[in-house]
Formats: C-alpha cells, structure tokens, sequence
C-alpha cells in the first residue's frame, strides 16, 4: 500500500510538469498538430471522481485545432455504486444519448468519445449502448477488469473506489464488456493509449490484447499507442495531445498505424500550418518530412 502511495505522489508531481510543458509549448503544439476539418464532434469524458474540467486542456487544444469537442455535461464522473457497473453504464447511456444524438446530426457524421482512466471504460460500454451514432473510441489509461488484474492495479486507488462502491471491484466489473472489444465488432476503432509508467494502471491491463490488433481491419481496428506519461497527466501531456488529435484525424476506412516518427521529432517539426485535407488528415504532409 505505501509502495502505490508513494507512486501516486511521484505521478502527480510529474502530472504538473507536464501540464508546465503543456502550457509551454502550446503554441508550437497547435501550428504541427494533425489539424481537424471543423465537423468532427468530440465527447470527453472524465475518470474516477474526476470534474468534467479535468479534461478541461484537451478540450480546448482540440477545439483551437479544428474539433467541436465538448464536456459529457454530467459533471464528476462519480462511478459505479452497489448496483453495478452495467447499470451504471446504462444510465449514462440514457442521459447522454440526446447530446449525442444532437452534436451526430448537427455535423452528419459520429462522435468521437475519448474517455480517461474509469471514463475510457465508460466510453467503450457506452459506444456499445449509443451506436451508430459513435464515431470511435480513444481510451487514456483506461483499465480492463477482469479478475485475474483487479490485484495488478493500484492498491490505493482499489481501496478507496471500493468504499465509495461499497462493494469488492471483482462484484462490481462482472461483465466481460468491461475488458477491450473483439477484433471485428463493433466495426469502429478504438484506439488504447498507454503509459509504461502510469502509477494508477498498470500498462499491460491497459493494452488491447495483441491477438486483437493482428486480427482487426478497417473499419472495425483496434489499436495500441504507447506513450510515456503520468496517468494524471495524459489530459494535458503535449505528446497525448498530438497522438489523440492524429488518432481523430485517421481515416476508418483506410487507416495507418500511429507513427511515433512524429511523435519523436515533435519539438523540430515545422511551425508553419498545414494545408487541411478533406477530413483533416495528417498521413503524409509535413509531418512525414
């Protein structure tokens, strides 16, 4: 239990460093940024006992960027109580079912729902409950619960979500739609980032298992992206920031591996602003030279 204590404390620390280099290097970030063609709708979602403005960073760089991202409007995401994470889920999807519905008609196409930590599971379910209205996934350290892991996944944080859900975590993520899709259904993709030093979930549990990524083809692709991050941080880390707006951008029906190429070179890439494409796409432009 000290042991995941103290990594909590050294996550949190480094969660405001980055959130420093974030604010640091806005600028720069936004003019090599895969840009967005102004009609893709963006939902986020927050984690555990988080306020929606904790995603408050990402929501503004993706609409500085050419995305029509919002808040899910439910304030803190307050998790599953003694009922169970299915009917948790299920309430949600009720609630935000209209606001989908809207921001899907108002740009003719789906929404995209990135969720952080317990609101990247959230997003999984609930883009199972609101298609076809949903566009694709991304998760942001997004745990999967089945038994076996439940003991992998930091004691502290395990401790107090299971006082708040006044149950054991193994009662309440029963369902097997709580672990990441299969390889062809449903046929969106969804895409994993995933930190090798997240203090709070532990890289391999968070990871689309290979066999599924082998297996899967457009548009149904499921997709791992490895980045170094807190898990504090992944709201507001520049290079989060750069694989999500890129993620958004690729296209379903044709899409390409995330290029960590890029992701290295973020700091020399090109101030000058990309030309926009017919979805905003990035493979290929100035970001490859």
């Amino acid at each position: 239990m000290l042991k995941d204590a103290l990594r909590l404390q050294l996550d949190m620390g480094l969660t405001l460093t980055e959130l420093g280099a974030g604010l640091a290097m806005s600028n720069a970030l936004d003019r090599c940024c895969a840009q967005g063609d102004g009609a893709q709708p963006v939902m986020l979602i927050p984690g555990f006992n988080a306020p929606e403005n904790s995603m408050g960073h990402l929501t503004r760089f993706l609409n500085r960027n050419g995305f029509d991202a919002h808040a899910w409007g439910l304030g803190v995401n307050e998790g599953p109580s003694e009922a169970g994470f299915d009917a948790y889920v299920a309430q949600l999807a009720d609630k935000l079912r209209h606001h989908v519905k809207i921001l899907a008609n108002r740009h003719g196409r789906g929404v995209a729902l990135i969720g952080h930590s317990l609101g990247g599971v959230c997003a999984r379910e609930l883009a199972l409950h609101l298609a076809p209205d949903i566009d694709r996934v991304i998760t942001l350290g997004a745990p999967v619960f089945p038994a076996a892991s439940l003991r992998r996944h930091n004691a502290l944080i395990r401790l107090m979500g299971e006082r708040q859900m006044g149950r054991p975590m193994q009662d309440v993520f029963t369902n097997a739609g709580t672990r990441h899709w299969p390889a062809h259904q449903p046929d969106i993709p969804c895409v994993a980032i995933v930190s090798p030093i997240d203090a709070a979930v532990s890289e391999p549990f968070a990871l689309i298992p290979q066999e599924t990524v082998d297996s899967s083809k457009a548009p149904a692709v499921r997709e791992n992206v490895r980045i170094v991050a807190s898990h504090g941080g992944m709201g507001v880390n520049p290079r989060i920031l750069f694989a999500v707006a890129d993620r958004l951008c690729a296209d379903a029906q044709a899409w390409q591996p995330f290029n960590h190429r890029r992701l290295r070179r973020l700091l020399n890439l090109s101030r000058r602003k990309r030309p926009v494409s017919a979805r905003g796409r990035s493979q290929g432009t100035a970001l490859s030279r």
